[in-house]
Formats: C-alpha cells, structure tokens, sequence
C-alpha cells in the first residue's frame, strides 16, 4: 500500500508539473497568469518564515517573543543591501543580541 501511494503521489506530482510545460511550452502566458505567480514565492516564504516567528511552544507570542525585533533588523538588512547572507547574519545575530540582553 506503502508503495502504491508513493507511486501514485509521483505520478501525480510530475503531471500537475508536465501539465504546465506541455500546456504553455509553446505560447506566452497569458499577462494575468503572470502576475497572479509573480506573488507564489512571497506568499510560499511567508507562510514558512511567519509560524516561525509567531509561534512559542505553539502558541502565539507578540509582546515576549525576541524573534519579532530581529526580524524586523533581518527585513531592514535586506532592503539596504539586497543580499541573503547578510539578511540571515543580520537576523541571527540580531536574536542572539537580543536574546542575551533579555537574559
């Protein structure tokens, strides 16, 4: 059964991929398809990075929670300069800061 659903899970995954080279590979998207997925990685990165950060022991902290801070110096660094590994330091050694001076 293990096996079937692996198969199956496959099978299923590479046609919803193939479906769309198969569909478009020879035509531009349409100009509203475009724009509707130019906002699929932001919403994909969100729905990953902010439970992160909200979420202590699985309930929702704002006031208590150092994370909040150091991602808005994480967001800062990275409009300033555009580059991942200095958001990522930025960040961390952000939350560590904080999370020391907190004790």
């Amino acid at each position: 059964m293990i096996w079937l659903v692996m198969i199956a899970s496959g099978l299923m995954t590479f046609a919803a991929r193939f479906s769309m080279i198969g569909l478009f590979r020879d035509r531009e998207l349409p100009k509203l398809f475009r724009e509707i997925l130019a906002y699929v990685v932001p919403s994909v990165l969100a729905a990953i990075i902010i439970p992160d950060i909200l979420l202590v022991a699985g309930q929702v902290a704002v006031l208590d929670n150092p994370k909040i801070p150091a991602f808005i110096i994480a967001m800062i660094a990275a409009a300033l300069t555009r580059n991942v590994l200095v958001t990522i330091s930025t960040g961390m050694i952000a939350l560590w800061v904080i999370r020391a001076v907190l004790g």
